[in-house]
């Protein structure tokens, strides 16, 4: 089966996506330096139960999406960039990264955000219209070639 609308359908609805959690990436705050933003990507995956759609992104996007908990310090280099990015100084970093072991990070779902909205719901329902008419096309196909 040609599945040219859903194909369509799918890879616009990825690009809304990854823009959306972009968008709501800056609006948290965590683009200090557009690292995290510029990695995001969709890649999708057939599976036994249908297709998938990853979100591909840095690793720290984890901690952005669910916090961290404290008890241990983040690498202290990365602290250090993030300081230098902010045009702090140097000598901040070490305070910052002992006070994220002692406190954690504050979770900041956007992902889960933008999954459960309306919104998503919107586009997700656009998939399934793509895909029938794709379907629609095939029987269409299948009858003229009965009739010939």
């Amino acid at each position: 089966m040609d599945s040219i609308e859903l194909d369509k359908a799918v890879k616009q609805f990825g690009i809304e996506t990854i823009s959306s959690i972009a968008m709501a990436l800056k609006s948290v705050g965590a683009n200090n330096t557009g690292q995290l933003i510029n990695s995001l990507r969709y890649e999708l995956k057939e599976t036994a139960e249908g297709i998938e759609m990853l979100i591909i992104a840095n690793d720290y996007f984890k901690y952005v999406e669910d916090g961290r908990k404290p008890g241990k310090m983040p690498p202290l280099n990365e602290i250090l960039k993030w300081v230098n990015n902010k045009g702090l100084p140097s000598s901040a970093a070490f305070p910052i990264a002992k006070k994220i072991g002692k406190f954690g990070i504050k979770p900041r779902p956007v992902l889960r955000q933008i999954v459960e909205s309306n919104k998503f719901k919107d586009s997700y329902n656009k998939l399934a219209e793509a895909y029938a008419k794709d379907i629609a096309k095939e029987i269409n196909n299948i009858i003229k070639d009965i009739k010939i």
